[in-house]
């Protein structure tokens, strides 16, 4: 929409803002509002906190479903969670499940067949950026896991990567609804696309521990040291976003063929049959970093033109 300037005394300016979202936010002449310059825009947002509640029905719901229901609800910015048709199995299943993905939320009410969910404490929007970097740094460590318990040929840190898995989803969930409470003065697409490419690459690596693990893979030494490439290419890919560096991603598309179809059509050369599927993860981890770069080169691509102006 748009407003037209009114000039005021000594060279100010005032805007009409819509009585519709006046209302909607329930705001008075004594309310204030919080105005934040962001680039080349003014964001008006309302100090009142808007409390907003999502309601479940699971009665027909699996354990799949419900951590779906919750967890989309729960990054979607919702305040409270009420569940109705729940069981006593399912009612267990979703205690585990805010302990070890939803963080600030606890059961405040349980009734027969019914349960509600509240936020009671969360870190706020301002702690984005370190949530951030314990994100990208939680694979950095998966890759340290694999390449000590790979090169040592015995896999004891099972409990650990499941932990960090676990911790890493945690975090991506209140990031992502950090992003749709907090940051709306920044269009979060980016920032959201960024998130997921990151939990994806943890995912891989999750896998990839477990494939070692359950057949206690003794690997060739060339595929020892592709892995080593693996967490040498996601580096690169940390230091683009963090020194917003953009010959670094030109480097990471640089090596795609080399690594993604070279040296890995070398290792399966070398592998036995048996060690093929965890080799397919490794291109895959190479694939996921590589395309991980496509929302950083465009943030910096928005900071370069925003500094050309």
């Amino acid at each position: 929409m748009e407003r037209k300037l009114i000039k005021q005394g000594i060279g100010g300016y005032t805007i009409y803002l819509p009585k519709k979202w006046i209302d909607k936010k329930g705001l008075t002449e004594k309310d204030v509002v919080e105005i934040k310059e962001f680039d080349q825009d003014l964001v008006i947002r309302s100090q009142k906190n808007q409390k907003t509640k999502a309601f479940i029905d699971v009665k027909d719901s699996t354990e799949v479903d419900i951590k779906n229901l919750i967890t989309h609800s729960y990054r979607l910015g919702h305040d409270q969670i009420s569940i109705k048709n729940i069981s006593d199995k399912k009612l267990e299943f979703v205690k585990k499940l805010l302990q070890d993905f939803i963080l600030g939320f606890e059961i405040t009410d349980i009734k027969e067949g019914s349960c509600l969910i509240e936020n009671i404490s969360e870190p706020s929007g301002d702690k984005y950026d370190v949530l951030l970097r314990r994100i990208f740094l939680i694979n950095k460590q998966m890759y340290e896991l694999i390449l000590k318990d790979v090169s040592e040929n015995k896999y004891s840190g099972t409990d650990e990567i499941e932990e960090l898995r676990k911790q890493q989803d945690k975090l991506v969930l209140l990031c992502k609804r950090l992003l749709i409470k907090s940051r709306l003065e920044k269009d979060p697409i980016l920032d959201w696309e960024l998130l997921t490419f990151i939990m994806h690459i943890g995912h891989n690596l999750y896998y990839l521990y477990l494939e070692a693990n359950k057949k206690k893979l003794k690997l060739k030494q060339e595929t020892k040291q592709l892995l080593e490439k693996c967490e040498e290419y996601y580096i690169l890919f940390y230091d683009s976003f963090y020194k917003q560096d953009i010959k670094k991603i030109e480097s990471l598309n640089g090596l795609r063929i080399k690594y993604q179809q070279d040296l890995v059509e070398k290792v399966f050369k070398k592998e036995v049959s048996e060690n093929y599927l965890f080799v397919s993860l490794i291109r895959e981890n190479l694939r996921l970093v590589q395309i991980s770069s496509s929302p950083v080169l465009s943030q910096l691509l928005s900071l370069k033109e925003i500094h050309n102006l």
